[in-house]
């Protein structure tokens, strides 16, 4: 039998249940139903195999479904269709159909170490911008521009292509853009943050419907597990998101942040640490100025001369910062 829907349209139902066998087992129900969409039409289980293959092929990008492990196609199909996709498997390799599939989103990984920022040129003339510890995972198509950021941030100046929508993946949520320039951190264990500098992004945490960041706004997005309350752009000073920004001249911007915090951002950059006392009267100072992320010492010694505090250094070159007298 064969139905009047196009392969486009096909192959989303296809998506459509890849990613709800990804999300969990399926129900007895689903299971059934799954089963009669593959019978309703011979170009479902052609469908279904080809982008189960690239499924497969991408399962090692974490970004996607952390701490998930996909299973293999054979415990996906229903009982007495193994054969039967195999043999479209066989059939589809054999001109080239999933071969030329795979090639194509078969991903490139680009790392960087503690410390170190790496800017990226792509081939469609967009460019990624990586802060220290981060990794993404590059995937471009025909039809799509993919990056994974499975850990990390990263600015992202995006070429103009209505045709190829480029989309950053960061834990359950999608930045999807055309031609604009926003940063994703996911650096935190709670919350994806966005932040919009040229145009407008659409952010999509799961199912959810989308909302749009535009130009001179931030975004934060809480993880699967955290805060579950629906979430809303914030408008942010060109000087704020300048300061956001700092990271890609190597500097880092404070201007009133606590002493701990600062600690914390210079601890990213750095093999030795900072680490700060707990006494309010040493945490809660706040401090201001620019300095080169990797100048943790030359920070903590002129925080600690401007505020009196005490700064001791360990055996292996860590500094702790103190309340004074």
């Amino acid at each position: 039998m064969r139905s009047d829907l196009s392969a486009t349209d096909i192959e989303k139902q296809a998506a459509a249940w890849l990613a709800r066998q990804d999300a969990a087992p399926l129900a007895g129900s689903e299971q059934q139903a799954f089963e009669s969409w593959l019978a309703e039409d011979e170009r479902h289980l052609g469908a279904y195999v080809r982008l189960r293959a690239v499924w497969v092929r991408l399962d090692r990008l974490g970004a996607l479904r952390p701490g998930a492990v996909t299973p293999p196609v054979r415990r996906l199909l229903p009982r007495g269709w193994y054969a039967a996709a195999a043999a479209a498997l066989v059939v589809a390799m054999a001109g080239g159909g999933i071969y030329g599939l795979v090639w194509k989103a078969a991903p490139k990984t680009y790392d960087t170490a503690v410390g170190e920022m790496r800017r990226l040129a792509m081939e469609d003339g967009s460019v990624v911008e990586m802060n220290t510890n981060s990794e993404v995972d590059v995937a471009y198509s025909e039809k799509s521009r993919d990056i994974w950021l499975a850990h990390g941030e990263s600015n992202f100046t995006v070429a103009k292509n209505h045709d190829r929508p480029f989309v950053v993946h960061a834990g359950d949520t999608t930045v999807t853009a055309v031609g604009t320039a926003f940063s994703v951190d996911a650096t935190r264990s709670d919350e994806i943050r966005v932040a919009v500098s040229e145009g407008t992004v659409a952010v999509r945490r799961r199912d959810q419907a989308p909302t749009y960041v535009t130009a001179l706004q931030t975004l934060a997005v809480p993880l699967a597990g955290a805060r579950e309350e629906a979430v809303q752009p914030v408008s942010a000073s060109p000087d704020q998101i300048a300061r956001q920004l700092a990271w890609r001249k190597g500097t880092l911007v404070f201007s009133g942040e606590s002493l701990s915090e600062a600690a914390q951002q210079f601890n990213r950059y750095n093999q030795r640490q900072i680490s700060v006392t707990a006494r309010a009267a040493t945490a809660g100072v706040r401090v201001g100025g620019v300095f080169q992320t990797r100048d943790m010492e030359g920070f903590a010694r002129a925080t600690a001369a401007s505020f009196g505090l005490v700064l001791t250094e360990d055996k292996k070159g860590n500094m702790v910062i103190d309340k004074g007298g």
